[in-house]
């Protein structure tokens, strides 16, 4: 598969994985973008800078997330990071909010969650399977992330997956 080209991120997954020191898993994607409300939550944590291209809205995508915001009652970061992967036509965004996955799968953006960040990492041989469980396992007990113990154990039988023989 390889790392993912481009990918928009919300802020939810970056606080997670910094929240555990685990912010080298987001090197499965190369380019890594943001809208700066995004970058602005992100650093409200007083979290280290990461490697994330700024990129703003043009008027189109501005009208586009004030519509996300009222008609899917999404916040402002989702929704411009959805806007902003449609006007960008970036096919993944990484996200931990339930209603802007839905939107997001609606516009035929990919999308996944910090655990899927996780799952990719293993994936891509970034992390060993061992580590992989141990970071579910860290983001259940150690991160703002909601998650619960049956998707932890849902994530770490997807590894299996993708195991070498």
């Amino acid at each position: 598969m390889g790392k993912i080209e481009r990918a928009v991120f919300d802020a939810g997954p970056l606080i997670h994985l910094a929240e555990i020191d685990h912010l080298n898993l987001l090197d499965i994607v190369k380019e890594k973008v943001a809208p700066e409300v995004v970058i602005k939550e992100f650093r409200g944590h007083r979290i280290e800078d990461i490697d994330l291209f700024v990129l703003s809205l043009n008027d189109k995508g501005k009208e586009h997330s004030d519509i996300l915001m009222k008609e899917y009652h999404l916040d402002i970061g989702e929704a411009e990071a959805i806007s902003l992967a449609k006007q960008e036509n970036i096919r993944y965004f990484f996200t931990d909010d339930f209603y802007a996955r839905d939107v997001a799968k609606e516009l035929n953006i990919l999308v996944h969650g910090t655990l899927g960040i996780v799952i990719r990492a293993y994936r891509e041989s970034v992390i060993d399977r061992n580590t992989a469980c141990d970071i579910m396992d860290e983001l259940y007990a150690n991160s703002s992330l909601f998650v619960t113990s049956k998707i932890v154990t849902k994530g770490k039988m997807m590894l299996k997956e993708f195991e070498k023989p």
